[in-house]
């Protein structure tokens, strides 16, 4: 893999801490990825279904395939304000209400807050 994203180092726990080499760094690579880290027991890989970065089209994919992670998808740290929005609108309110809880990416001062109201609230 080349080039720069915005994700964690391999090497440190913890948010983004801004573009490194994607040599540096550990994404989720699919969607199955996801599910396995979440539904594992260990707590490193769990967390880092909470912690780590994905390319939207793997977002999409989740969401898409597994309904049942939506919830999860949301609460991940780093999911993009796309997907956010698009999680905004869930029929599950669990869902929405994470995605309405104060999000804060991690990445210095571009540090964001989202709230989305749901059509019938």
């Amino acid at each position: 893999m080349s080039g720069t994203r915005t994700c964690r180092r391999a090497d440190t726990a913890g948010p983004p801490v801004g573009r490194l080499s994607c040599d540096d760094v550990v994404v989720i690579e699919s969607a199955d990825e996801f599910v396995r880290l979440r539904t594992s027991e260990e707590p490193t890989e769990y967390h880092r279904a909470a912690n780590e970065p994905a390319a939207e089209a793997i977002w999409r994919e989740i969401i898409d395939r597994f309904t049942q992670m939506r919830f999860w998808v949301a609460h991940n740290k780093t999911v993009p304000l796309s997907i956010l929005e698009v999680l905004g609108s869930d029929p599950d309110e669990r869902v929405r209400s994470m995605v309405r809880a104060e999000r804060t990416t991690g990445v210095g001062p571009h540090s964001y807050r989202c709230t989305f109201r749901h059509a019938s609230a």
